[in-house]
């Protein structure tokens, strides 16, 4: 009884070593799709299986949209770490006809790309699919990535920092953080913003 145990045992530690992804072998570690590697940098705890699946979507979207798919993905981590289900709640009172003072919580922005409820209503966007379908959520995101592109590229160099805020201080602010998620994608310059190495006007086929 103990041997079969031991013998089994065995078994199950080797399939679960072999059922292991193997950095050497990986379709997200072979060279064809550093967005995948991008996004283990970023987050670690994903699997080579999760991040190889999101990339192919920033790179299908940024392809459709015309965007720097490395920019979405910093924009992305700086605003949920990379979370789709992520929704951030606010406390206020109802202004619905025969509803109470009482404080309610309500969603103001949506899943991974933190689509604004303003946004939401603007692209009649569904809510609750923001935040079960990464296509969809990263579509979104990039539809106003790419008005903010069309509207101010030519005139801002961080056009893009719009995304969070039109307000100079908070832009600056969000410049800051974005900008450090950059570095640790491309680590070569201290100086190395989203705006230098490579540039977050570049379409995602120049990449």
């Amino acid at each position: 009884m103990l041997l079969l145990f031991l013998i089994s045992g065995t078994l199950f530690s080797e399939q679960v070593a072999i059922s292991q992804p193997d950095k050497r072998t990986h379709a997200c570690f072979n060279g064809k799709n550093p967005i995948c590697e991008d996004l283990l940098i970023l987050k670690p705890g994903f699997g080579p299986g999760e991040a190889l699946r999101l990339s192919n979507v920033f790179h299908k979207v940024s392809r459709r949209y015309r965007l720097n798919p490395r920019l979405m993905v910093a924009i992305a981590f700086q605003e949920s770490s990379l979370t789709l289900e992520a929704v951030r709640q606010v406390r206020g009172i109802s202004l619905e006809e025969n509803s109470s003072n009482d404080l309610i919580t309500v969603g103001s922005d949506f899943c991974m790309m933190q689509i604004n409820a303003g946004n939401i209503s603007r692209l009649g966007l569904d809510a609750k699919k923001l935040l079960t379908d990464a296509e969809y959520c990263i579509e979104a995101g990039a539809r106003i990535l790419r008005d903010f592109q069309k509207k101010y590229g030519d005139l801002e160099r961080n056009w893009w920092s719009r995304y969070n805020s039109c307000t100079p201080t908070y832009r600056e602010m969000y410049e800051k953080l974005v900008s450090a998620h950059w570095k640790k994608l491309f680590p070569v310059r201290e100086s190395t913003t989203c705006a230098d190495n490579p540039r977050p006007d570049m379409n995602a086929s120049d990449l």
